[in-house]
């Protein structure tokens, strides 16, 4: 998984939000996988990656993500 990001990680003790984003893809071929989730506990929030294994969400810097799929 890539993550395109700041590295920023608190604004005047507030967290920064930032866009967290990448594409979930298969070791073996490196092709994208769909399906994918990505969650936020801590949020109760999450996304989904699409046909090509991307996915793009706002999350505070400092969360935890999780990333599940079945396969």
């Amino acid at each position: 998984m890539a993550w395109l990001g700041p590295d920023e990680a608190a604004a005047q003790g507030r967290a920064a939000v930032v866009q967290f984003s990448g594409i979930v893809a298969s070791g073996d071929s490196l092709y994208g996988v769909p399906g994918v989730t990505v969650y936020v506990p801590k949020a109760g929030r999450g996304t989904a990656t699409n046909e090509y294994g991307y996915f793009s969400m706002p999350v505070l810097a400092g969360d935890s993500v999780v990333v599940r799929a079945l396969g």
